[in-house]
């Protein structure tokens, strides 16, 4: 599955379907059902058409697949080999003072979560038009 991260950047990421389906509700909602969306202006609807015939959906979180996040601080980069660890996938991840290592609740994995990511964690939920931050130490 390609994914379009909810980041400033949008970056799109490649997650193999059996890893997708563990950590998303599998029944996408179309884009452009979305309450407001057609209220936006028009170089926003011709993104969201784009979006559309590329085949993007909005997918929501499986509710079941909780994650751990900490937020690494100056003392813990010092104890980190070369202030960098290989992923889950074999890439060098170098990791900062304001990043994040987040983990599902088994901790098979470990991954980077860079500030923007969690700064822009907002979940929206669709059907009410209400948002709340999805990240919390909690």
């Amino acid at each position: 599955m390609v994914l379009r991260a909810a980041t400033p950047d949008q970056e799109q990421y490649v997650l193999p379907v059996e890893k997708f389906r563990k950590r998303y509700e599998v029944m996408g909602i179309e884009i452009d059902e979305l309450e407001g969306i057609s209220k936006s202006g028009p170089f926003m609807q011709k993104r969201i058409r784009q979006l559309v015939n590329r085949g993007f959906k909005l997918y929501r979180p499986r509710p079941d697949n909780r994650r751990y996040i900490y937020k690494l601080k100056p003392e813990d980069i010092e104890i980190i080999p070369r202030h960098s660890f290989i992923s889950d996938f074999g890439a060098v991840q170098p990791v900062r003072d304001s990043d994040y290592l987040a983990c599902p609740e088994d901790a098979r994995e470990i991954y980077l979560m860079p500030e923007v990511v969690v700064n822009s964690g907002d979940e929206i939920d669709v059907r009410k038009s209400e948002s709340r931050n999805a990240w919390t130490q909690e």
